[in-house]
């Protein structure tokens, strides 16, 4: 019960702070930021070259496994400073907002909280937009145009894998 009562009280906090603007996860550090010393985001100059160049490089046509070797040959640690950028992570870079001065929050939640597992918000509570909280790395229109060929490509991707099938199950039954 005393649990529970805390839960609702912590839950309404971080609601609060959300709405309000106030809430300390909107500074939390990703790639291509630092804090000063008030704890605000401001912009780690080296690592946002590297943000600049990945979002360039997908344009430009890389796949993700492309701009992962990219940033291996020149000896580019991921931002958890293992040697070698996954897919996910460059995926995730070039999908995340932040990098646009703006921060979403609530982009996940939790579910439970015994287990206290995170997970992602679809819609199921509410989700708050900060505009122009700190310096962005990047134009809000080149993360629009990123976001843009990363659904091209993933239909075109798709695409391929339906006809793929198709040609697949056209081969079975001439057989």
């Amino acid at each position: 019960m005393v649990i529970s009562v805390l839960y609702i009280y912590i839950k309404f906090g971080i609601n609060y702070g959300l709405k309000t603007g106030t809430s300390k996860l909107y500074n939390r550090i990703c790639y291509g930021y630092t804090h000063d010393n008030e704890g605000n985001l401001i912009v780690d100059e080296i690592e946002a070259v590297i943000v600049r160049t990945i979002f360039d490089m997908y344009l430009e046509g890389y796949s993700f496994s492309g701009i992962s070797k990219e940033l291996l040959c020149h000896n580019i640690k991921s931002p958890t400073g293992k040697e070698k950028w996954s897919s996910e992570t460059i995926s995730k870079l070039l999908s995340n907002e932040k990098l646009t001065g703006d921060v979403l929050g609530q982009k996940t939640y939790v579910e439970d909280y015994l287990s206290g597992k995170q997970v992602k918000n679809n819609g199921e509570k509410d989700k708050y937009i900060l505009r122009n909280h700190h310096e962005p790395i990047i134009s809000k229109e080149l993360f629009d145009k990123v976001q843009e060929e990363k659904i091209r490509r993933r239909r075109r991707r798709r695409k391929e894998e339906e006809e793929e099938e198709e040609e697949e199950e056209e081969e079975e039954e001439e057989e």
